[in-house]
């Protein structure tokens, strides 16, 4: 799981760059998936407002239905809460000096 969302976190830190349109149909690819394996794990961690910030990441970057927003500039801003959204876990943990867990535990 740390894999895929590390590989979402890259592509979108690429996506920061101008890139081919067939570079941002991979990523909406890529980060649909990511969001979803993190939406599942989240809420299975307890973790429920997070769980709802990676469903509307997966609204945003679906692959199937575009969300079409013209400004690079808005997709820039999307692409960087997302980068945060996917490092939640990982920033929390180190303030609080917890682990991050795969599973809710009691």
């Amino acid at each position: 799981m740390k894999v895929v969302r590390i590989l979402a976190i890259v592509m979108l830190l690429l996506a920061l760059f101008p890139m081919s349109e067939g570079y941002y149909t991979v990523l909406r690819a890529v980060v649909t998936g990511a969001a979803l394996l993190a939406f599942f794990e989240d809420y299975r961690t307890g973790l429920t407002y997070l769980s709802i910030a990676c469903l509307a990441v997966v609204v945003l970057y679906n692959p199937i239905s575009l969300v079409h927003l013209n400004k690079k500039v808005v997709w820039v801003l999307i692409d960087m809460c997302t980068i945060a959204v996917l490092m939640w876990p990982w920033i929390r943990n180190k303030k609080t000096g917890r682990r991050y867990r795969q599973q809710r535990t009691g």
